[in-house]
């Protein structure tokens, strides 16, 4: 049965009796859903003891390959208040060095980052209720979380973090915000005044002085008469204006204009490096929350103190942190407007020009979840594709691999003569893949790959060179 009818059927089920009900009848049906062997030691255990010489036991762990167990579910019954036992169970997974714990009614799940530097009660990132939560997003959330494939990769572990995250984020914000925005009005915060005074003129033509928008911005009479407008002139040249990531490919940034003043740059790596400084400026003391900045299974930071971590990098003025400068034209693109939404900048502060560049045919290197690989062909490119889905889909990376096939030969297959021009083997699954295409081909059928795994083809990225 499919994890969304087993949900469905158990928001009309009664209530578990007890916990022992929770954890077999739920729970662990549940987790059999998502990719669990609950029969199999190797990946399951009941009664698992934690905390060594007078430590207890966690009702369940769910177990990697090497590393021991990779998360904890402490099962307890229906209507039994949970918060009385955060500090045992997220002290114990601390211990074990697992990625996640969860306390669990069956019904009620609270998933913790036990490794997380915080007190215990802001390591939940997540609450999941089934007879509340809408059905597929439940789904989403407990294969996220808990499925196998996820807990073994890390990926689980990075989800949660962006979560919880995103949660302190709102709760900052939602406790700082209205006193900032009070104090930017009565300060006449230049920034603000430069954003407000370039949306006006954008609509109407109209250039307001800072009184009348402070009167506007404090619900006052506007008294005084507008400034005439003021031209401004567009880039040198025949620049093109690059408005998603998707435009920045095959263009060479040449210029970018953010709080209303143009800047002139050789490459995107100077365009990313400018952009910093400019919020170093700003923002002074707090341009550490740069180093917060983070990209989905990026084990590369985009910002740190160690230049160490980076393989090509760039200092930010005399700030001591380093940006990572190795990369594509669409990360370039998307990190710089990452930053300055960090900083609370609306997207609409920057915007950037650029050149068409003569168009490569040889692949250097792809960016793919968040890691960077060098390659040397178009069909090393293929054969990496195909071996990093491999990695990430082993339980059913056979079956879904075997089903693609073109007009006339397959694409992927047990035997190498089924595949024809330069078969590669993936990894030493016994499974053969069709490399020997040209670029534009090439490309194609990575991204082919990608979109067959359920994966979107923009998480590709490919980066290149003239021949």
């Amino acid at each position: 049965m499919p994890l969304h009818d087993t949900l469905e059927a158990l928001r009309s089920a009664p209530d578990p009796p007890n916990e022992e009900a929770a954890k077999n009848q739920v729970i662990g049906r549940v987790l059999r859903q998502i990719g669990w062997d609950i029969d199999s030691q190797q990946q399951f255990r009941y009664e698992y003891p934690v905390g060594g010489k007078g430590g207890g036991k966690v009702d369940i762990a769910l177990m990697g390959q090497e590393r021991g167990a990779v998360a904890l579910i402490e099962a307890k019954a229906p209507g039994q208040r949970l918060d009385g036992h955060v500090d045992q169970l997220v002290g114990y997974a601390f211990r074990e060095g697992v990625d996640i714990c969860a306390l669990s009614t069956g019904i009620e799940w609270w998933l913790y980052l036990p490794m997380e530097r915080v007190p215990f009660e802001k390591r939940r990132f997540a609450v999941l209720n089934i007879r509340k939560d809408p059905v597929e997003q439940l789904a989403d959330d407990l294969k996220t979380f808990l499925g196998r494939d996820n807990l073994l990769n890390g990926h689980a572990r990075q989800q949660g973090r962006r979560v919880l995250r995103a949660a302190e984020d709102q709760r900052l914000l939602k406790k700082k915000m209205p006193d900032i925005w009070r104090r930017m009005v009565a300060g006449r915060d230049p920034g603000l005044l430069d954003l407000v005074s370039k949306r006006v003129y954008d609509h109407v033509g109209l250039r307001p002085t800072d009184d009348q928008i402070v009167a506007t911005l404090l619900d006052q009479p506007i008294v005084s008469t507008p400034q005439p407008p003021i031209s401004t002139s567009p880039p040198p040249g025949e620049l093109i204006h690059i408005r998603s990531r998707a435009e920045a490919a095959g263009i060479s940034a040449r210029a970018f204009e953010f709080w209303g003043d143009r800047h002139e740059v050789a490459d995107w790596k100077s365009l990313l490096v400018k952009v910093a400084e400019l919020l170093y400026e700003r923002h002074g003391s707090d341009f550490e929350r740069i180093l917060e900045v983070t990209g989905t299974q990026n084990k590369v930071p985009m910002a740190t103190r160690d230049p160490g971590q980076l393989r090509a990098r760039r200092q930010v003025a005399d700030s001591g942190i380093y940006l990572a400068v190795q990369m594509t034209a669409h990360s370039f693109y998307w990190r710089a407007y990452a930053f300055i939404e960090k900083f609370g900048h609306p997207p609409e502060a920057l915007r950037i020009w650029g050149e068409r560049v003569q168009t490569p045919s040889k692949p250097t290197g792809f960016e793919l979840w968040g890691n960077h690989h060098q390659v040397r062909s178009w069909s090393e490119l293929v054969i990496r594709v195909v071996e990093a889905l491999h990695s990430r889909h082993r339980s059913r990376f056979e079956e879904k691999i075997l089903e693609l096939q073109g007009p006339s030969r397959l694409w992927a297959s047990r035997s190498r003569s089924d595949i024809g021009h330069n078969p590669k083997q993936v990894a030493d699954t016994g499974i053969y893949v069709l490399t020997g295409l040209s670029g534009p081909n090439a490309e194609k059928r990575a991204r082919r790959y990608l979109k067959h795994f359920g994966h979107p083809e923009t998480d590709l990225q490919v980066s290149t060179r003239p021949t």
